[in-house]
């Protein structure tokens, strides 16, 4: 959790634990990421407001590793269907374009004005709760997606 005091300085033991009263929220706002294989943005310390955050044609837009996080105006397009340039042997097929995961039982997030676009993966093979043909990914090598 973020901490208004610095117990390095102030106790000279950088391992004392940040009490509730001093710990605060941090804010993230108006930020974007792009072509990100892995997590676009992600966060262990909880207490985090995000604001105005956008993720394109990333494996995995917004992580919440641990609990109280506020999510307002997100827009996650996990897959835009635009060509990925990738080395030749790589596959976008593989880069999984989920939209929001947390990480254990037991947390609280707050998510508000959400849009979540082309997340998932598509096929033949697993039946997914949504079938439509526009939704998520396919097997293409450079934009893994229909």
């Amino acid at each position: 959790r973020t901490c208004t005091v610095n117990h390095c300085t102030q106790s000279s033991n950088c391992n004392e634990y940040c009490q509730p009263h001093d710990q605060v929220w941090l804010r993230v706002s108006n930020s974007k990421a792009f072509l990100v294989p892995g997590v676009g943005l992600g966060s262990w310390s909880g207490n985090m407001e995000v604001v105005g955050f956008e993720c394109h044609d990333c494996g995995l837009s917004l992580e919440a590793l641990s609990g109280g996080f506020w999510l307002n105006k997100l827009l996650s397009v996990c897959r835009t269907q635009t060509s990925i340039a990738l080395p030749s042997s790589a596959n976008a097929a593989y880069i999984r374009a989920d939209g929001f995961r947390w990480y254990d039982t037991g947390q609280e997030h707050i998510i508000t004005e959400a849009v979540f676009r082309n997340c998932g993966y598509r096929s033949d093979e697993y039946k997914q709760y949504n079938q439509d043909a526009t939704r998520g990914c396919g097997d293409e090598t450079d934009i893994g997606c229909d």
